[in-house]
């Protein structure tokens, strides 16, 4: 396990043995892959298949009709009337992403602290907003009427986005960095999980109004995932060794799933970090599966969910440490692990007969269009899934700050700026 002093590793590590030989392979190495999302959008009556999925290279989209399996268009974000030239941008890069439940809408957060909202029919912007601090997540309310936003200081704050211009409406202010956010299936409870060990459960879209917090973490809260339509189901995770299962209704503590044993770890190794929890419906609906992403380890742990439990299922084995992944709405995996020096995505499938997901060895036409269209990248360009969670720990160097590895600013004026405003 990597020490808190030791540099988070590259996205792409090239193998070589001298200057010269790094220099050739970080000048031919590829933008690699920083997000896998699904437009889940239609019933699986009309189609196995998601509609459209989107690529995130850094700060390029990718548009990839599934079903047609072919590419719809290359979205390069730094691209404005000022500056025309395609690049790929660390300033651009893209810190969370997500579709609006009817998959008519795509929002996106840059490192730049501007939000855009593109509308999927034609890719257009139909919103464009900066934003006072760097945020880091986001989300669509299941009707699709606002899109909300935590930042790393500790605020979130929605956009009515049907019936006029956007206004900026605060929900909840927390004392310490907000690192991810959801919303209950009936849009009444906004989640979100901070720095503190904790998350609050406050009604929506009055925060003011805290109905429970949901405890049971000894370190921060990185991620948080509710599963079910029906159930009143959270699962988090976070600088612990384990995930924490509660009723976020109640804020009753349901389950601690330990995660060293599935990832065949000590339990004195010190400090994982989860830094992804995503769920997914399998293809016979029976179940509810969820992956676990844990920082800087080359496996995926999937588990059953349950009302009221997680069950370990089983533990996928990668050539290098995801990054993200995602489910399609068939209950197929896709999951990012840019082995070598090219973006490269990996696909799993659920095989009945052996009850367990394998990797798929057809051709897939995702994975293929993924590894057929490459796009370089700048040199010296080194990314962290979703940033260094690990300076979230208390005293850790640079600990108020969230966000990517490429921004080597220190945020210092932002954080006292913050600072006076709170006084004042």
């Amino acid at each position: 396990m990597a020490t808190e002093e030791e540099k988070i590793t590259p996205i792409v590590t090239p193998q070589a043995t001298d200057n010269k030989e790094i220099e050739a392979a970080h000048e031919k190495r590829n933008t690699p892959v920083t997000g896998i999302k699904f437009q889940q959008k239609g019933s699986p009556a009309d189609s196995q298949k998601s509609y459209l999925a989107v690529i995130i290279l850094v700060s390029v989209l990718k548009i990839f009709d599934v079903r047609g399996g072919k590419l719809i268009k290359d979205i390069f974000l730094n691209v404005s009337e000022e500056n025309p030239e395609k690049e790929i941008s660390s300033e651009f890069l893209v810190l969370d992403a997500c579709f609006s439940e009817d998959g008519t809408k795509f929002g996106v957060i840059l490192d730049n602290k501007i939000l855009r909202i593109f509308n999927t029919a034609d890719w257009t912007v139909i919103f464009e907003r900066a934003l006072v601090k760097r945020a880091t997540a986001i989300a669509f309310t299941h009707n699709g009427a606002d899109i909300c936003i935590a930042d790393k200081f500790g605020d979130a704050y929605r956009f009515p986005i049907l019936g006029g211009e956007l206004e900026t409406e605060p929900i909840v202010g927390h004392v310490s960095v907000l690192t991810d956010l959801a919303l209950s299936p009936d849009d009444k409870y906004f989640l979100t999980a901070d720095r503190d060990e904790k998350v609050r459960v406050s009604c929506y879209p009055n925060g003011y109004n805290i109905h429970t917090f949901c405890l049971g973490h000894r370190e921060f809260v990185s991620s948080l995932c509710l599963p079910f339509v029906d159930e009143a189901v959270l699962i988090s995770g976070g600088g612990d060794s384990y995930l924490v299962v509660s009723n976020y209704l109640s804020g009753k503590h349901l389950q601690k799933v330990d995660l060293l044993s599935p990832l065949q770890l000590e339990q004195s190794t010190p400090r994982i970090t989860v830094s992804s929890i995503t769920s997914a419906c399998a293809s016979n609906e029976a179940n509810i599966w969820v992956a676990v992403l844990v920082e800087n380890i080359p496996k995926v742990l999937l588990f059953k969910a349950h009302a009221t439990k997680l069950e370990f299922h089983q533990s996928l084995e990668l050539k290098a440490s995801p990054y993200c992944l995602g489910f399609e709405s068939s209950g197929s995996l896709y999951i990012a692990d840019n082995v070598g020096t090219d973006a490269s995505i990996v696909h799993f499938t659920f095989d009945e007969e052996k009850g367990t997901f394998e990797q798929d060895s057809s051709s897939d036409s995702l994975v293929n269009l993924v590894a057929s269209s490459q796009t370089p990248a700048p040199k010296n360009l080194k990314i962290s899934p979703r940033g260094d969670l690990r300076k979230l720990r208390p005293g850790a160097p640079g600990s108020h700050r969230l966000g990517p590895n490429v921004d080597e600013g220190s945020g210092d004026e932002e954080l006292e700026l913050s600072k006076k405003a709170k006084v004042e």
